[in-house]
């Protein structure tokens, strides 16, 4: 069974890390993935809208799996109204979002930027991922499939807040972020996560 998405203000912010705090952010069994020879982690936000409307932000950095590279999710936080996904076993958490164009606000989780919109691009592979995993010792494992969408190029204005990723041990700036946006997107995700078998030693993930 499969989910359909109508998600707007859609923005993925990216940040080249070194391999080794890629490492680290991953739990024992997942190996880091790089976007041409660099490694990210990004800070995505966007708004769904249908019968239940709800902002969402998460933060993710990319796997390889069997493969594929894969989204991998470190933090995934919606407002009230998405913590119905909890009941299909989303790893969502609840926080005070506002996402509109241009704009994203999260006080409480530490998130809040602004961004210039232009010209339409190719967003590479974070517009393209199918496979998202999350979880700790437990990893689990959805598809995701995703419908047309104009992507363009975007660029961050300071003041900039990323609390999550200072946390982490990181120094996101404005200048050093990859920004890629759409005005809309339609998703679909199976309704609910394979549950995959981690190994004793980084390397492949096995599905009993």
């Amino acid at each position: 069974m499969r989910v359909s998405i109508r998600t707007r203000d859609l923005v993925v912010v990216s940040w080249p890390i070194a391999r080794e705090d890629a490492e680290r952010l991953l739990p024992r069994g997942l190996e880091p993935s790089a976007f041409d020879g660099r490694y990210l982690i990004s800070v995505v936000a966007m708004r769904h809208e249908g019968k239940l409307r709800y902002g969402q932000i998460n933060i993710r950095t990319y796997v390889d799996h069997a493969g594929e590279q894969a989204v991998y999710f470190l933090v995934t936080r919606v407002t009230v109204p998405g913590l119905v996904g909890v009941l299909m076993g989303a790893p969502f958490a609840p926080s005070r979002i506002s996402v509109a164009h241009g704009t994203v606000d999260a006080p409480g989780l530490g998130v809040s930027f602004r961004y210039e919109v232009g010209e339409e691009t190719d967003p590479g592979p974070v517009g393209r991922h199918e496979l998202g995993i999350y979880g700790k010792s437990r990893l689990k494992a959805f598809r995701i499939r995703r419908g047309p969408a104009v992507w363009r190029r975007a660029a961050l204005d300071e003041p900039l807040r990323v609390d999550p990723l200072v946390v982490y041990g990181l120094e996101p700036d404005a200048q050093s972020a990859d920004v890629v946006y759409a005005d809309a997107a339609l998703l679909e995700l199976e309704s609910r996560p394979e549950r995959l078998r981690l190994p004793t030693g980084r390397g492949k993930i096995e599905v009993p």
